[in-house]
């Protein structure tokens, strides 16, 4: 079975500043695309495999349940 991925607006933000941080302040765009990659196939494994990440650690978050995926320096919650 598999699960939509529903990105927030600022999830989506972020993702964006993160990589113009990246691309324009770190001036390297090869790890810009290598980034969104991660992203990506953490988006496909979430499709399929909700339950894969870790619940996170602090209280509030694990009792709605959400979940963390790091990537790279960043860590993103998912739901």
């Amino acid at each position: 079975m598999a699960y939509k991925i529903v990105e927030t607006q600022l999830a989506g933000q972020d993702l964006d500043n993160i990589l113009e941080y990246i691309t324009v302040s770190l001036m390297n765009p090869t790890v810009a695309v290598a980034f969104v990659d991660k992203v990506e196939k953490c988006y496909i494994a979430l499709q399929s495999m909700p339950l894969m990440y870790e619940l996170c650690r602090d209280k509030q978050l694990r009792f709605f349940g959400y979940r963390k995926v790091n990537i790279g320096n960043y860590i993103m919650l998912a739901l």
